[in-house]
């Protein structure tokens, strides 16, 4: 048996580790990470980072030709663009409904910051924040990019918008500020038709309008082919 001496600095320190806990914060769970997603047509397919288990999700009722889709990584809505409309899909129905078209033309790319700020791009190099609730796209920039914009955006972590611009035979990858629409080159990818770019723990991820998934090096903008998932006809990945 422990003299009363011993037990007594033991029963504090249980006392005090028991009060520490009760008072610090709750640790707040981990956010949801939705599986990656690509629009092909009026198809909505899941791809798979781990494997090659791609799969269609929902074929969606879309009035026009959809352009690309993204995710608000807070709430799980799911948007997607044509020319000239924001439209929210469900992916238990297919249905879609608008949620925006003015000062909408030639959008070819969207993206959801982690705030769930939607931003979106035209196929002259122009960028816009899109807002749902007013049904209206706010130009970033008077000015284009300096290129025509090959087909996606995506948010980092940090909130830069990186896109794809075509620069002859081969795609430049590009940072985009997110308050002034300034763009700054990062480099050639080595692949054209880049038509989806997505983040996922960290990697900037790319598919062509051929379905071939990339990862693409945020520094140099070389991609590097991870393999090909067999989807045709690709024209956004969230």
């Amino acid at each position: 048996m422990l003299p009363i001496t011993s037990v007594r600095p033991l029963l504090y320190a249980a006392a005090l580790c028991s009060a520490l806990t009760a008072c610090s914060p709750p640790t707040a769970p981990p956010r949801q990470e939705f599986p990656m997603l690509a629009v092909a047509g009026a198809v909505l397919y899941s791809i798979d980072l781990r494997g090659d288990d791609d799969m269609p999700i929902v074929t969606l009722t879309a009035p026009a030709t959809l352009t690309d889709v993204a995710r608000d990584p807070r709430t799980g809505a799911v948007y997607v663009v044509s020319s000239d409309r924001l439209y929210r899909a469900d992916l238990r129905t297919g249905g879609v409904s608008a949620v925006g078209g003015r000062n909408m033309n030639a959008l070819n790319a969207l993206a959801a910051d982690a705030q769930g700020h939607l931003f979106a791009g035209d196929e002259y190099g122009g960028f816009y924040r899109l807002d749902p609730a007013l049904s209206v796209a706010i130009r970033l920039s008077e000015t284009h990019g300096p290129e025509p914009l090959s087909g996606d955006l995506a948010a980092a972590p940090d909130g830069t918008l990186y896109a794809t611009m075509v620069a002859g035979s081969s795609d430049r990858l590009v940072t985009v500020d997110p308050v002034t629409g300034a763009v700054q080159s990062v480099g050639l990818t080595g692949v054209d038709d880049i038509y989806g770019l997505s983040f996922r723990r960290g990697t900037l991820y790319g598919m062509t309008a051929g379905g071939d998934l990339l990862a693409l090096d945020q520094r140099t903008g070389h991609a590097r082919v991870v393999r090909s998932t067999g989807i045709r006809h690709v024209y956004g990945l969230d």
